[in-house]
C-alpha cells in the first residue's frame, strides 16, 4: 500500500515534473564529477558527496515506486531505469572512489621509470619497442589484479541490489529497464562473429606481421597495431580541429558559433585515455574530449564525439529531461559510429589525405574496425553470462577463452572485471554498430554516396536529434523502412571493405 501511494505522488503531472528538476540537478552535478576526473583536471571524483546531497532522488523506496509504474505509463520506463542505476551506483560510490583512487595513484615501474596508470595505454600505443611494449602491458596487469578483489566485491554488490529491486540478477534489471533485448543480441553477436571468422582469420597475420615480424601478436601489441604510427604524416594533429569542424560545416553546423560545446584535446598525465563527450548541461554545456595519442586515432575519436556533440547540441532545450538526457543510448551511439566511420570512407578521406599510403591506410582502419566489433561482440556474450546466471566454470578463465579465441590473441583472465561497463554499454555498443550499418544505408539511398556533404542530410539529421533519445534503437530502425535490428548491414558493409 505505501508503495503504491508514492507510485501514484511520483507519477502525477506535477510531482513528476518536480523529480525530473531536481534529477537534472544532479545529473549535472555528477557529469561535471566525472567530466573533471576523466579530463584529467582532478584526482579525486567526490561521487559519494553529490550521491549523499542528492541521496533522496535515489532511495530504495522512490526507485521501486518508478520501477512499478513502468508497466502503466511506459515514459516513465527511462525514468525508472535513470533512478535504479543511480540507487545502484550511490551503494557503490565508496567503492568506486577508493578504486579510482587506487588507479589514479598507481605508478608503472619499467626499466626504471616510473608510468602513472591511466598513462600506460597511450604509451604502448606509441612504444616501438616490443619488449617495453609488453613490460608496460605487465605492469599494467600487475595493478589491475591487485585490484580485482575490490571490483569483485563491487560487482557482488551490483547482483544483490538488483535481486533486493525484485530482480532475478543484473542481466535482467538492463534488460528489463532499458529494453537492450539482450538473448536475441546475444544470438546477433555469435552471427556477427561466425559471418566475419573467416575474413578475419585471413587478414590478421598480414596486419600481425606489420607490428612482430614472425613474433606471435600479444595483448599489448594491439595496442601498437591499432595506433597505426605509419600512417601519422596522413593525419597531423595540425589539421584535426579542422577536419572536425569542417565535416560539421559541410553539413550545415557551424561549431565556431555554439557558445556552449568546449573541445578539449589537451594532453594530460591523468587524462582518461578513452574519449568522450559529457553533456552538462544539454544543450548548452557539452565538452567533448579526446587523449590524442597522435594519428589516425585522434581523428576517428574526435568525429565519434561530434556525433554525440551535433545530437546534444540540436536536441529542443524545451524538452524535459527525461527527452533530453535520457532514453536508449543505443541511439546516441548510431550517430556517434556514423560520424566516426568516416575516417574510414575512402571520399571523406581521399578530401583531407593525400599519398601513396591512404589505401593502405583504409585497409589498415577498416581490420582495426573489423577487430573492434569482433572484440565487442564477444565481450558482450561474456558479459551476458557473466550477468545473467548463464555462466559455468570460473569467469575469468570465460572471459579469457571468448575473448582470446575469436580474436586470435591471447587476453589474460585479470582484465575480466575492469573490462565491464556499468549498464551493459557493449551491449548498447553492439546494437549500435548493427543499426548505423542499416541508417547508412539509407542515408546514402536518400542523400547519395556522399551524404556527409549534403546540408539536406544535415537538416534531416538535426530533425531525428532535436527529440533526443526517446525511442529505442528498433523504433529508429523502424522509421527507416527496416523491421527491426538486422545484421545483414552490417555483414554486409564489413565484407565489402
Amino acid at each position: 500500500m505505501e508503495v503504491t501511494s508514492r507510485v501514484e505522488q511520483l507519477t502525477g503531472a506535477v510531482e513528476l515534473q518536480a523529480y525530473q528538476q531536481r534529477a537534472e540537478a544532479f545529473w549535472q552535478a555528477e557529469t561535471r564529477c566525472l567530466y573533471r576526473g576523466a579530463a584529467g583536471l582532478t584526482p579525486d571524483l567526490d561521487l559519494a558527496k553529490v550521491y549523499q546531497e542528492y541521496g533522496d532522488l535515489f532511495s530504495r523506496e522512490t526507485v521501486l515506486a518508478l520501477i512499478g509504474s513502468t508497466s502503466a505509463q511506459p515514459a516513465v520506463r527511462s525514468l525508472a531505469a535513470y533512478a535504479a542505476f543511480r540507487y545502484l551506483q550511490g551503494s557503490i560510490a565508496a567503492q568506486d572512489d577508493e578504486i579510482f583512487g587506487r588507479m589514479a595513484s598507481s605508478k608503472l615501474n619499467v626499466e626504471g621509470e616510473e608510468i602513472p596508470f591511466f598513462a600506460a595505454d597511450r604509451m604502448m600505443a606509441n612504444e616501438g619497442g616490443v619488449l617495453k611494449r609488453r613490460a608496460i602491458y605487465e605492469a599494467r596487469r600487475q595493478v589491475v589484479q591487485r585490484d580485482n578483489p575490490l571490483r569483485k566485491q563491487r560487482w557482488e554488490q551490483m547482483q544483490a541490489l538488483a535481486n533486493d529491486l525484485g530482480f532475478d540478477n543484473y542481466g535482467e534489471l538492463c534488460d528489463r529497464l532499458k529494453g537492450l533485448q539482450l538473448y536475441p543480441l546475444y544470438l546477433m553477436a555469435a552471427e556477427i562473429l561466425e559471418e566475419t571468422e573467416a575474413m578475419y582469420r585471413a587478414q590478421l597475420p598480414a596486419f600481425a606481421r606489420q607490428v612482430v615480424g614472425p613474433d606471435k601478436l600479444q595483448s599489448a601489441d594491439v595496442y601498437y597495431l591499432m595506433r597505426g604510427k605509419a600512417y601519422d604524416p596522413l593525419f597531423p594533429p595540425s589539421g584535426l580541429k579542422e577536419a572536425v569542424y569542417s565535416t560539421a560545416r559541410d553539413l550545415g553546423f557551424d561549431l565556431d558559433q555554439i557558445q556552449g560545446l568546449e573541445f578539449d584535446a589537451e594532453p594530460r598525465p591523468q587524462k582518461s585515455p578513452r574519449p568522450f563527450t559529457a553533456y552538462v548541461r544539454v544543450p548548452d554545456e557539452i565538452k567533448l574530449v579526446i587523449n590524442p595519442v597522435g594519428g589516425y586515432s585522434d581523428y576517428i575519436f574526435s568525429l565519434h564525439e561530434l556525433g554525440h556533440s551535433l545530437m546534444g547540441i540540436a536536441i529542443d532545450p524545451q524538452l524535459p529531461f527525461i527527452n533530453r538526457y535520457l532514453g536508449d543510448d543505443t541511439v546516441g551511439e548510431v550517430f556517434a559510429f556514423l560520424f566516426e566511420d568516416l575516417a574510414r570512407t575512402e571520399a571523406w578521406v581521399s578530401e583531407r589525405v593525400h599519398g601513396l599510403q591512404t589505401y593502405l591506410y583504409l585497409q589498415h582502419a577498416n581490420f582495426i574496425h573489423l577487430m573492434s566489433i569482433r572484440r565487442c561482440a564477444a565481450k558482450f556474450m561474456f558479459e551476458y553470462e557473466y550477468h545473467t546466471g548463464a555462466l559455468e566454470g570460473d569467469p575469468a578463465e570465460r572471459y579469457s577463452e571468448l575473448l582470446s579465441g575469436r580474436l586470435q590473441i591471447y587476453i589474460p583472465p585479470d582484465f575480466y572485471l575492469i573490462d565491464m561497463d556499468d549498464g551493459f554499454y557493449s551491449a548498447q555498443y553492439l546494437r549500435a554498430w548493427i543499426l548505423v550499418a542499416q541508417l547508412r544505408e539509407y542515408l546514402q539511398a536518400s542523400f547519395g554516396a556522399n551524404w556527409f556533404k549534403n546540408r539536406d542530410c544535415g537538416a534531416y539529421l538535426r530533425e531525428l536529434w532535436r527529440a533526443g533519445q526517446p525511442e529505442y534503437g528498433e523504433d529508429l530502425a523502424i522509421r527507416i523502412g527496416c523491421d527491426g535490428l538486422d545484421t545483414r548491414a552490417l555483414i554486409r558493409s564489413l565484407n565489402s571493405r
